[in-house]
């Protein structure tokens, strides 16, 4: 194999690189002549996962700014929804409540089939309410369906930031050897 030799220098305004490479095969220069697109795409990806990261911690700073301001508006364990602001706090009994009931009177029979499907339609319905995510990794679980179940305990104990309600994903995660 001939090995030639490079250099790289950065010019102009625009910040634009020149590679001189001197002495190589037509293998090499082929070789060579697919860096750009692939530095393209490297690029690419790079800056897709800055905007969702950026777009996730504008998410994080509103979240901070409403906590600051006593500002809360999520779902307890059993379905009941909170919202607080300040001076006022309010709790509202809605279809979650039955649709937690009904996940629980489903797990209680071992009807893992229906509570994953159960689960999976309260996901869709109400994404931001955490329980549905446990009952399905439970499902999933009981079902053999690692992968799945282990995805949603996962989501499950990172939502739930210490909060006792849920310690069950956690506590299945380290059995499953997921810690």
């Amino acid at each position: 194999m001939t090995s030639g030799s490079c250099s790289s220098a950065t010019t102009g305004d625009n910040n634009k690189v020149t590679i001189t490479c001197t002495g190589l095969t037509g293998d090499q220069v082929k070789t060579l002549s697919g860096i750009p697109s692939l530095l393209n795409k490297i690029l690419q990806r790079q800056e897709d996962e800055t905007g969702e990261i950026m777009s996730r911690l504008n998410d994080c700073v509103e979240g901070v700014k409403q906590a600051r301001r006593g500002i809360y508006s999520g779902y307890d364990y059993n379905g009941a929804k909170r919202d607080q602001r300040p001076g006022v706090s309010s709790v509202t009994e809605g279809p979650e409540v039955a649709a937690f009931q009904r996940l629980v009177e489903l797990g209680k029979q071992q009807h893992w089939k229906e509570l994953v499907e159960e689960s999976e339609d309260q996901i869709k319905k109400t994404p931001n309410w955490l329980t549905p995510y446990l009952f399905s990794g439970i499902g999933n679980l009981s079902l053999g369906n690692r992968d799945a179940a282990i995805k949603r305990l996962e989501y499950v104990k990172s939502e739930a930031a210490g909060n006792p309600d849920y310690a069950e994903a956690a506590r299945i995660l380290t059995q499953l050897g997921e810690n």
